[in-house]
Order: structure tokens, then sequence, then C-alpha cells
């Protein structure tokens, strides 16, 4: 008997290609067959622009989706910035009203498609305030090798979890001293009954910085990598893992909620 996944957990359609332009300063900048969802587009090479001169600009980007009847949008946007070991990318951040929003929404619904990382053996789980057990918070440290570290421990925010690693955010100016390839003590903070912290080292290979439409603050998302877990945190994290996807999928029965003690 075949089992579906579970909801959250199965391939869900993302992004509808379009093509996105915009005007900034004196450039006039275009891209063809772009991935776009509602929230917005990622992965533009920088120049003519740069991410020290350009980040966190607003502009105002021109969407023509490439459906049956092609569709044109004007969206507010902001330029966001994401770095991996490989490359330094622009993104544009949308900020669409409710009408641009339900039109991009339906464009995917129709004719949208899922990206090749939401189909993998180990896939991202998002967060999900509504489950229990789903951790909300880290308590995130800097390791310096032989010193005291200079960066004040940081509390982050989770928005998905995985076999592999984990993304957190936030707003914290002090995390702009962590950068790619650091290595940080990540606690998880425990959640409902699953009563167990869960420690972690977690090299960082990801960082996605954008600035808060209404603040103007850097929201600095991180992408880890679990680096070491010794044998008991990698038994409660697997056990964690399991306590999740079990509740998202309706699958575990109330007797085996409190599995924080073992």
């Amino acid at each position: 008997m075949t089992t579906n996944p579970p909801k959250l957990l199965q391939p869900k359609l993302v992004f509808v290609k379009s093509q996105v332009s915009f005007n900034l300063d004196t450039y006039t900048l275009e891209f063809k067959n772009r991935s776009v969802s509602p929230m917005g587009v990622f992965g533009l090479p920088w120049p003519p622009l740069s991410p020290k001169n350009h980040f966190g600009r607003g502009v105002q980007a021109s969407l023509i989706l490439n459906t049956p009847e092609p569709i044109q949008v004007q969206v507010p946007a902001s330029l966001s910035r994401e770095r991996t070991f490989r490359s330094d990318w622009m993104g544009l951040r949308f900020h669409p009203d409710d009408r641009v929003f339900r039109i991009l929404k339906r464009a995917v619904e129709l004719y949208g498609f899922s990206p090749i990382n939401y189909q993998r053996k180990t896939p991202r789980i998002p967060v999900a305030p509504k489950i229990q057990t789903f951790p909300l918070k880290v308590l995130g440290i800097l390791k310096e090798e032989g010193l005291t570290s200079s960066v004040p421990p940081i509390v982050f925010d989770v928005r998905n979890i995985s076999l592999g690693g984990v993304l957190l955010t936030t707003e914290n100016a002090h995390a702009f001293s962590i950068q790619l390839e650091d290595v940080i003590s990540l606690y998880f903070e425990p959640r409902g009954p699953f009563a167990v912290q869960i420690h972690a080292e977690g090299q960082v290979c990801r960082i996605l910085e954008e600035t808060h439409l209404e603040t103007g603050n850097v929201i600095r998302y991180l992408g880890f990598k679990f680096a070491a877990m010794d044998q008991e945190n990698r038994r409660s994290y697997l056990a964690l893992i399991k306590d999740v996807v079990g509740r998202i999928s309706g699958t575990l029965r109330s007797d085996e909620g409190d599995i924080g003690e073992s």
C-alpha cells in the first residue's frame, strides 16, 4: 500500500516564468524567462549595479508572465542580496498590493512549477507554528577558536528545518559579524511536549539579506548545514523530525506525543 507524503512536505507549485524589468538610477535592467513567485524573484546578476551601492533600494518592477495569454503587472520591490560559497546574487523582494498578489498567486496555481530542490530525499519543512513541537527559536553562539567570542549570543527565528540543516532569520545587527563558513553552536529551544534541547554545530553556507519594508531594518537569513552533532543529539533531532512530520501528516497518536523524555 502506497502512503502519500504529508501535505506540507509534498512538492508544491511555487514559481511561474516571467520577464522582469526595472529602472534604477541611470540603468534599465531586463531579465527574461525568470522564475518568480508572489514573494519575489532571486538569482539575478548584480552588474551593472552593485550590492554596496544598491542593496535595499526600492524599484518599480514590471512583470510579463509567461502564461498562455501574457499577463503584465507592476509591483513595488526592494533589492535583496544572496550569498553562497560560489556566488553573490541580487534579488527583488516584491511588495504587492492585494490585487497584484492575487494575480501572481493565481498564475502560480494555474501555470506554476516546483523547483528541483523541493523534490529531494530530505525536504525542507517550513516553519509551522500550529504544530506543537515545531521549534520556533534557536540560540546561536559564534565559535571563535581559542577566543571568547566578541559576538553576543543571538536568538534566531526558525524558517525551515531538514535532516541536513536549518534556515534561521534575525534582525539583530550583531548577526552582521557572522559570515559564510563560520561555525555556530546552535541550541534548539524545546517546544510543547518535546522537552529535549538539541545542540548542533552548524556551518553558514548561505546568507540572504533584505530590508524590512516598514522599519528599514536589515533582515538576515542564515542557511546552516550541520557540521557536527553527537550521537545523543542526533537521535533527539531525528525523533523531533519524526514527531513534527507525524503531526503534520496526522498519523501521530495522542499517546505518542510526549517523546521528550527518553
